[in-house]
């Protein structure tokens, strides 16, 4: 299953799409996504393979990182078709911004992002219990790459993180991360261009991004969505809550509820058939 020389048997790239500011209408994104992408430790070739293709399909230079943003929609449409031929395993957090009443709480600097990295790993630590069970091991590590922030300090991070492992360990209920699946000394930071996984986790975001951000305006871009959506994180084909967590819990009833239809394809398009 895994080489001796890794500690690890499974590898996240993790980036986001959308901003954390709360300036609507004047810049800032209406919805913040993290996403992250969960391989084995032996898939990390397809994912530079995958890169490579990519590229040399969109006849883009080889030594500049793939950039979701950046491409057209036929791009972005064989990108997604390309990520969504492979077993990986994806999981979204996805924060409707002009929803949450604690806006002063969250404006301050890097507490959302902090907040859904912290869900966002719990997921992941789900998720890897479930796929180790299902090889009869009951015992494994998660590395994690994230995508270089220019002006966070992934040394607070950690610290966050830690004090999620030790008000866990006071038994704060609240906090669902399986810790035994983690271990800080395997959490990494690279920029995109050094590590391709964080390109096609930078992809993933985007999907999402291009799904939820538009709602609000003309129905929404989904059509990528729908070539990834067999890799997004289900127990017993539910994502929702899983792969796909949507935040607050005011916009999950909203989606629910079918209050705004456009809503809708996040229930059935999301779902693994």
């Amino acid at each position: 299953m895994h080489h001796s020389d890794k500690s690890y048997n499974y590898i996240c790239f993790i980036d986001e799409s959308g901003d954390e500011g709360f300036s609507f209408g004047q810049g800032s994104s209406e919805w913040f996504i993290i996403s992250a992408l969960v391989i084995k430790n032996t898939e990390e070739k397809a994912v530079v393979d995958l890169i490579a293709e990519i590229k040399s399909r969109l006849k883009w230079p080889a030594n500049k990182p793939l950039h979701w943003r950046k491409l057209h929609h036929i791009e972005k449409d064989i990108f997604a078709e390309q990520i969504g031929k492979y077993k990986w395993h994806i999981a979204t957090v996805a924060v409707c911004k002009p929803d949450i009443r604690e806006k002063e709480f969250f404006g301050e600097r890097y507490r959302l992002y902090f907040y859904c990295a912290r869900y966002l790993l719990e997921r992941v630590s789900w998720l890897v219990r479930d796929e180790l069970k299902k090889t009869g091991l009951n015992t494994g590590k998660v590395k994690f790459i994230f995508s270089n922030r220019s002006n966070m300090s992934f040394g607070e991070l950690k610290d966050y993180f830690n004090v999620l492992k030790r008000k866990s360990e006071l038994n704060d209920i609240d906090i669902r991360i399986e810790w035994k699946y983690i271990d800080f000394d395997l959490i990494e930071v690279y920029t995109p261009g050094k590590q391709e996984g964080l390109q096609i986790a930078d992809a993933i975001a985007g999907i999402f991004w291009a799904g939820f951000e538009t709602i609000l305006k003309k129905g929404c871009v989904f059509d990528y969505a729908k070539k990834i959506k067999g890799l997004i994180y289900n127990y017993q084909q539910n994502c929702w809550g899983y792969g796909l967590k949507i935040m607050p819990a005011e916009t999950q009833k909203k989606i629910e509820s079918g209050e705004n239809n456009n809503w809708r394809w996040c229930l059935e398009e999301y779902v693994k058939k």
